[in-house]
């Protein structure tokens, strides 16, 4: 194994979905871009919206019909 190269790390991906765990996982990827003199780039996770809007006014009478 001798010669072998270790790939220079310069970017750090870190992905968040603000879960629990987050942040444990970046000051890992803190420490990592600090041990290796990389950026990190940061990337927010989020479930997709709804494809349609209600206003307040709607959304009262909806309750009011449902509820």
């Amino acid at each position: 194994m001798r010669g072998e190269m270790i790939p220079e790390i310069k970017k750090i991906l870190y992905v968040a979905d603000l879960g629990k765990n987050s942040p444990y996982a970046f000051n890992y990827a803190v420490g990592m871009a600090e041990k290796n003199g990389a950026t990190i780039v940061i990337l927010h996770v989020v479930e997709p919206l709804p494809s349609f809007t209600i206003g307040f006014k709607d959304f009262r009478e909806w309750l009011k019909r449902t509820g």
